[in-house]
């Protein structure tokens, strides 16, 4: 499809974010911590190591805390700050000139400020992996990256400016994860391929194979007697609740349905893919395209499976190590909340993994079957 046919539907995907967090969206729910007078600053000079009177205390348990006195550049103006290690803190690192730090401003009880170092600023080499990122995926994608690369900010913002601020405003988690996955279904599957009746299959395909992980995982964290409070994340949000109205049960369903929907996605289109380009070059019918259709599933179910499983398992290892530890069996460890919860992410996206499979090659079958194929030197 011709790029500036898509740009219309580009205004059109920003244009919901823009008015859906503008009408929708109460910023009194948002960035809620307490405010402390802050800002990025550069370490110029080290001044010296002392042990701190207020917080470096030496207890039974072996605690220790040390301050580091550092000059900096911070808002234009030369300042002493200073920076609290713990050894609670695993291999905290004492800042070196040069380092970018963020520094607060804190209020003792006699009126007088001082700058302390909150942690480092990691944001500008975020920005640069981010950076790195795009290039590589434009480089090597051309026009398609650039497309991916447009679907995929998009669909990230959905997120961020609506749906997350919608959560905690107490909405429907529920209609608000379908509308989200939905959303970048559509866009995404639109920006990669135009609209044709490849991107038709993919569209349904898509849809039911989320709505799949959806039912599931509504139906399971009911029948597991699941609560939702399983970490301390969760637990934190429930004793929130005066402020903040959030369903924990529907977060799972959240995070299995959206957790699932890049892969899902991936599936459907590589399988609607193939089987277009088959159909193009061959004059093969239903049958011969929903066989060709079960076999390439077959093939790409295996890895995707292992992808989306090792990936859950690999982002929720630490809390596994500790839940492994501190269980005295596995019948106790695996009916944590925690570990069932990260077991059903695993297992229910991988069982929407291989229902897509199937239903993407159903209806390739079904739309590509009536495509003539392409002639001798006919172009595409």
């Amino acid at each position: 499809m011709n790029g500036t046919k898509k740009w219309p539907v580009v205004l059109l995907a920003i244009l919901i974010i823009f008015l859906s967090n503008r009408l929708l969206v109460d910023r009194d729910f948002l960035l809620q911590g307490q405010a402390f007078e802050h800002g990025s600053a550069k370490v110029l000079k080290i001044l010296g190591e002392k042990e701190d009177t207020n917080l470096a205390i030496t207890t039974q348990g072996g605690m220790t805390s040390l301050e580091v006195v550092f000059s900096a550049e911070y808002k234009g103006n030369l300042v002493t700050a200073s920076q609290n290690i713990s050894n609670l803190i695993p291999d905290e690192k004492k800042v070196s000139p040069g380092d970018r730090v963020i520094l607060i401003e804190l209020l003792s009880p006699d009126g007088n400020s001082s700058l302390v170092m909150s942690q480092y600023n990691r944001l500008p080499s975020l920005i640069a992996i981010g950076l790195g990122f795009a290039l590589l995926l434009i480089v090597f994608g051309l026009k398609k990256g650039l497309d991916s690369l447009v679907a995929l900010v998009l669909s990230v913002s959905m997120i961020f400016f609506v749906f997350i601020p919608m959560i905690l405003q107490g909405k429907n988690i529920y209609l608000w994860t379908l509308l989200t996955a939905l959303y970048s279904i559509l866009l995404t599957i639109y920006m990669i391929t135009g609209w044709s009746k490849k991107s038709l299959v993919t569209i349904l395909a898509c849809a039911l194979g989320t709505l799949v992980a959806a039912g599931l995982s509504y139906g399971f964290s009911r029948y597991l007697h699941l609560t939702g409070g399983y970490d301390e994340a969760t637990l934190a949000l429930h004793r929130l609740k005066d402020l903040f109205q959030v369903d924990l049960r529907a977060l799972i369903f959240a995070g299995i349905t959206i957790g699932a929907l890049g892969a899902v996605m991936d599936v459907a289109m590589d399988i609607s893919s193939s089987l277009y380009e088959i159909r193009l070059h061959a004059d093969i019918g239903f049958k011969e395209l929903f066989t060709s259709g079960l076999t390439i599933g077959r093939d790409i179910m295996g890895t995707m499976t292992n992808t989306l499983i090792l990936a859950y398992i690999g982002g929720s290892l630490s809390s596994v190590l500790m839940r492994v530890i501190s269980s005295s069996s596995l019948l106790l460890l695996f009916n944590m909340e925690i570990i069932v919860v990260d077991l059903l992410q695993a297992l229910l996206g991988s069982l929407a993994l291989l229902l897509t499979a199937p239903l993407t090659a159903l209806f390739a079958a079904l739309f590509y079957s009536k495509i003539p194929p392409l002639k001798d030197n006919e172009p595409r």
